[in-house]
């Protein structure tokens, strides 16, 4: 059982014509006080849980800046990076979904197209960093040997209509 909170029109919420409060309004009271426990309890998990991300983040964001074709902001939340690999996917005539696609099968990197969250996750890669250090590291230095890789083709010229 899980503890949450939904919302949305009535008419909606109400599609299939089962009763909304017991979709979800409705929990046991071991549930909720398991909810407030959390919110109110002792918070060093969760304070060591955000330092080992804030660590993890720095490593990655650190070091995707040392890779020539990809710029990188610093992440504020969640546990993702969305460097911009424009300039580095475009040697190779790659958008952002052929070069997630080139650094799984080439490099064994698990990454996600930007362009899957909107048009302006295009040119983009999502990379999540809620990995230990050492995976972080060695994420960095297989992206690192694909740049590599890519900066040895012939620069490809899109074609224009």
């Amino acid at each position: 059982m899980a503890a949450g909170l939904g919302g949305g029109a009535h008419a909606a919420a109400r599609a299939d014509g089962a009763p909304v409060h017991q979709q979800n309004l409705v929990h046991r009271a071991l549930v909720q006080l398991a909810g407030v426990a959390a919110l109110t309890g002792p918070q060093q998990v969760v304070d060591d849980l955000v330092a080992r991300l804030r660590r993890t983040r720095d490593a990655l964001v650190a070091g995707l800046r040392t890779i020539d074709g990809i710029t990188c902001p610093t992440p504020a939340g969640a546990f993702y990076a969305f460097p911009d690999i424009r300039a580095l996917a475009g040697r190779a005539g790659l958008d952002d979904v052929g070069l997630a696609t080139f650094l799984l099968e080439r490099h064994g990197v698990a990454t996600l197209g930007g362009s899957g969250f909107g048009p302006r996750g295009a040119g983009h890669l999502r990379l999540s960093y809620a990995a230990p250090p050492e995976v972080i590291a060695e994420a960095v230095t297989r992206l690192a040997a694909a740049a590599r890789e890519l900066a040895a083709l012939p620069v490809r010229q899109e074609k224009v209509s």
